[in-house]
């Protein structure tokens, strides 16, 4: 997937793991041997919102929240635009209840371009397993 914060024209590639409460984003190391911590989400609070096809995106989304920064997500195709969207609509829903027995959904991962949050603390690199 791509994405793009409000106001920025960046994008960078990275890989999105969806958590019981949490949205994971992480790099690939240079050398694509790992994978490099890039930040996280929390899921409570958050919004999914489906958008239409225009000239600036395709198969997008976007998440929003009183605790980040609107984001654009543009997905390589239509069926990977749903599978995102149900489940991340899916898990805000849950959080919001605060359902403590959920378990960890089986989402594919994606790649991803732009990522914006100042609060985003940079971590070491795991290894692929």
């Amino acid at each position: 997937v791509l994405i793009q914060c409000a106001g920025s024209e960046e994008k960078n590639e990275r890989y999105l793991l969806l958590f019981p409460n949490v949205l994971l984003m992480l790099s690939a190391s240079p050398r694509m041997s790992g994978f490099i911590y890039q930040g996280k989400l929390p899921t409570t609070g958050m919004t999914i919102t489906k958008l239409e096809d225009s000239e600036n995106h395709r198969n997008a989304f976007e998440i929003s929240g009183s605790m980040i920064e609107r984001i654009l997500v543009s997905c390589n195709n239509q069926q990977d635009l749903q599978e995102w969207v149900d489940h991340l609509q899916k898990q805000t829903k849950v959080t919001s209840v605060g359902n403590p027995t959920i378990k960890p959904h089986s989402v594919p991962s994606h790649t991803v371009r732009t990522w914006c949050f100042s609060s985003f603390q940079t971590a070491g690199v795991a290894s692929r397993g």
